[in-house]
């Protein structure tokens, strides 16, 4: 039987293709106030989107199970936690405006990116340009900076966990 091999390189490569990815810094605002802020600022609807939250799942634990006379050691999943995602549909393209949170607890979605809280992605067709987005960034008193992100990086490893 054959083995189909799923390349991840040329996904990665149309997924960001004609985007932008800014990495902005928000002095550790709330998701959710964030959301609401982009929205207001952008004329977005920026929805928060469950299923496509992204999982972080800490290293497996040890769990010793038993009694007196018989004891065995298992390995427990532990419940996994997720960095939050949220959707705007661009109208009329099929393409849409996301938003991910870099951070959950002490765990960072892109570790390239200590700095950063948030990442948007923007696609070209969205209606949005480059230089527009980053003067609208600068306006807001809520936002620390806002810099768009260099995808070819040669040390930018984490993109994938970006791509759902």
């Amino acid at each position: 039987m054959a083995k189909i091999k799923l390349d991840l390189k040329e996904i990665e490569l149309e997924f960001f293709t004609d985007v932008w990815v800014f990495a902005i810094a928000a002095f550790g605002m709330k998701d959710y106030r964030f959301c609401w802020l982009l929205n207001k600022a952008f004329g977005l609807n920026l929805v928060r989107k469950h299923e496509f939250d992204i999982p972080y799942f800490e290293k497996k634990a040890k769990i010793i199970i038993g009694n007196l006379f018989e004891i065995e050691e298992e390995e427990a999943h532990i419940k996994p936690s997720y960095f939050s995602f949220y959707q705007h549909e661009v109208p009329m393209t099929g393409t849409g405006i996301y938003l991910y949170n870099n951070r959950f607890k002490n765990n960072l979605l892109i570790p390239e990116w200590k700095q950063a809280d948030y990442f948007l992605y923007v696609p070209y067709d969205s209606g949005f340009l480059e230089q527009d987005i980053l003067l609208s960034f600068e306006q807001l008193k809520e936002v620390q900076w806002a810099r768009t992100m260099k995808l070819n990086e040669p040390g930018f490893k984490s993109k994938q966990n970006l791509m759902f």
